[in-house]
């Protein structure tokens, strides 16, 4: 069943929750499995994008791997230098636009 986590647990509260359930909501619908920061990057995947889409992206230092569909874009995109900048309400909004 789906659970949740506890509010108290995420930090920054009820925001931070409403904003996690709606990565998982548009993760979901999109059928993406990862979504995940990690070293500089925000990491997508799997996801089909097209050309169109990922040009914006790669000139912002971003990469996909094709086979995996794995997308790794760069938070120099979010305009933030490190991961604790880039907020959860940020990567929903990106999610949402792919």
């Amino acid at each position: 069943g789906n659970q949740g986590i506890p509010l108290d647990q995420l930090g920054g509260g009820k925001a931070q929750g409403k904003a996690k359930a709606r990565i998982k909501a548009i993760a979901f619908a999109k059928g993406i499995k990862v979504v995940s920061v990690a070293v500089g990057n925000l990491v997508v995947e799997p996801i089909a994008i097209t050309r169109e889409q990922l040009i914006p992206l790669k000139r912002k230092g971003s990469r996909y791997v094709e086979r995996t569909q794995r997308l790794i874009v760069s938070l120099r995109y979010f305009k933030v230098e490190d991961e604790s900048d880039l907020s959860l309400a940020e990567i929903a909004g990106f999610l949402q636009d792919l």
